[in-house]
């Protein structure tokens, strides 16, 4: 076998070429003193270090997102409404009576009555300061039923105290006071007209309605109020001669609403690096999912091609469980098979299959005196061509 060799412009490579008849093999022969060799990682390793980063940076996304938010938990928030309901019932010029009214709880004689004023006191508190509109009308019912009260023969509403709207700001405690004066004769005539002229016994009442109505919608609580809370006064109509007394309703309620929980973002950085951490696991996993699938998945291209040289040369390779001493001579790199196979038959000497990482790289080589002429095959490198075409 003759070898020549020739210098190029680089001192880390020389060219060998070596004959034999017709036959000519030509390899690269590289300067392992002089020459970066590439870091190979097994398949146990980069599966291992995806899980690893996975976990890592998954574990650091939850940590960084916890501390970009401030959570307010949820909690029950107590409020209270009350009332007070008082009337004057003022009195027509009589023989019997001094004063210009009677007050609130007695009995009153119909026809001496000349009109009614009523005053609504609404009271409102609350656990927590907050900002409330409150919403208002006075309304009176005149109702004319069966002299049981049980069928109605008319009924209409009147407007005593148009809609208005009251606000607490930032605060607790609330306060209204309003008031109307009832026409009582007024209604009564009316009650007494439809009696009379249809002929009908009735049971006519008017009641006076004080009516309303909380809305923090503005305040932008995590708790709602929206409550209807009403004060009533009735009043008896067409009564004769005899003495009346007026039922009231008032408020006095304590309630609980729920305030929900709330996140808020506190800190803007760990928000960047959470999302950073988020999208390196994803990549981990993809990772991952793609070493994972090597394993899992029919025959890949890899092992296809080794199947098919190992069938093939069966007679010209041996399987080995020892590895190449690389370090220990001078590295001739193949690029492909049938270099290996023309070096082969020149140096009459047998290829050796070395399994590096199952179904993930192999070697195929020939030692020679100090010299290993050398072919490696990696799964990854032909599944990029393949993903390439």
């Amino acid at each position: 076998m003759e070898k020549k060799s020739t210098n190029s412009s680089s001192k880390s490579k020389r060219t060998k070429v070596s004959t034999d008849k017709d036959k000519v093999v030509i390899t690269e022969k590289i300067d392992t003193s002089k020459t970066r060799h590439r870091i190979y990682f097994s398949y146990n390793f980069r599966l291992v270090t995806s899980i690893i980063s996975f976990v890592v940076f998954f574990l650091l996304a939850l940590f960084f997102m916890m501390r970009s938010f401030s959570f307010k938990s949820g909690d029950s928030i107590n409020y209270q409404e009350k009332s007070n309901l008082d009337y004057k019932v003022y009195l027509k010029e009589n023989n019997f009576y001094e004063q210009d009214y009677l007050g609130k709880d007695m009995l009153y004689v119909a026809s001496l009555i000349d009109h009614i004023d009523v005053d609504f006191n609404y009271n409102f508190m609350i656990d927590k300061n907050t900002s409330v509109d409150f919403t208002y009308d006075i309304i009176g019912k005149l109702v004319i039923a069966d002299a049981n009260g049980k069928s109605v023969f008319y009924e209409k509403e009147y407007t005593l105290l148009e809609s208005a709207t009251d606000s607490m700001d930032n605060n607790s405690t609330y306060q209204l006071a309003k008031s109307v004066s009832i026409d009582y004769p007024y209604y009564n005539s009316l009650a007494n007209q439809f009696r009379i002229n249809y002929g009908v016994d009735t049971t006519s009442n008017l009641t006076v309605y004080f009516k309303i109505k909380q809305n923090n919608d503005k305040a932008k609580e995590t708790f709602v109020l929206n409550n209807d809370s009403v004060m009533s006064v009735t009043i008896p109509l067409s009564e004769k001669a005899v003495d009346i007394k007026l039922d009231y309703n008032e408020i006095n309620d304590n309630k609980e609403v729920l305030d929900n929980s709330v996140v808020m973002v506190s800190n803007y950085l760990y928000i960047g690096l959470g999302i950073l951490s988020i999208l390196i696991s994803l990549y981990s996993v993809v990772k991952l999912l793609r070493f994972v699938g090597y394993s899992i998945v029919k025959k890949s291209n890899y092992d296809k091609y080794i199947n098919k040289l190992l069938k093939e040369y069966d007679r010209l390779i041996i399987e080995t469980t020892t590895p190449p001493l690389l370090k220990d001579h001078n590295i001739i790199k193949i690029n492909k098979f049938q270099e290996l196979l023309d070096a082969r038959d020149n140096l009459k000497l047998p290829v050796k299959y070395y399994v590096v990482s199952k179904h993930q790289k192999c070697y195929f080589y020939i030692t020679h005196n100090d010299e290993i002429y050398l072919l490696t095959v990696k799964a990854i490198d032909m599944e990029e061509h393949s993903h390439d075409k």
